[in-house]
């Protein structure tokens, strides 16, 4: 998988069974991005999640598709892996 932006500053997300670097790259140079970087790259691990903020101040996560192995609330606890956050301003 991986995340880009393009030139308005739109976020990019693709990933696919399969790909390797470059296939991944020119996926996401087609879909528009001018800045991309690499994440997941075992199939297991490949999770994209989406957090907003709920009235009573907890945070609640979604899966991005619901086929991703890893739970929604995976990065609002400590984890042995990696991972990038990004925050909208």
């Amino acid at each position: 998988s991986g995340i880009g932006v393009d030139r308005t500053g739109a976020l990019i997300y693709a990933g696919g069974e399969g790909l390797n670097l470059q296939n991944l790259a020119e996926v996401l140079h087609r879909a528009g991005a001018v800045r991309a970087m690499e994440l997941d790259i075992h199939p297991h691990m490949v999770t994209f999640n989406l957090f907003r903020h709920l009235a009573d101040g907890r945070i609640e996560g979604d899966k991005l598709l619901p086929t991703m192995t890893e739970s929604a609330t995976r990065y609002l606890t400590v984890d042995q892996r990696d991972f990038v956050a990004v925050l909208a301003r």
